[in-house]
């Protein structure tokens, strides 16, 4: 599983998770998705989870559902 959560203590920060290791901090929403959906395409997957929805990155589309 990708997931990207806020950090609790810097707002502007975003942590990147991948199959429970932390695979890159980064400031800003759009880095953090951008780095989770090559990591989750190179590894065939087709779900990101962005602080706690699920986000289809097939087609790039934005469609999300709350987990």
């Amino acid at each position: 599983m990708i997931k990207i959560e806020t950090h609790p203590n810097f707002s502007k920060w975003q942590t990147i998770f991948a199959f429970g290791n932390i695979i890159e901090q980064v400031q800003g929403k759009a880095n953090a998705l951008r780095i989770a959906k090559q990591v989750a395409k190179r590894n065939g997957k087709v779900f990101i989870v962005d602080d706690g929805k699920m986000v289809s990155i097939a087609n790039d589309s934005s469609n999300s559902e709350l987990l």
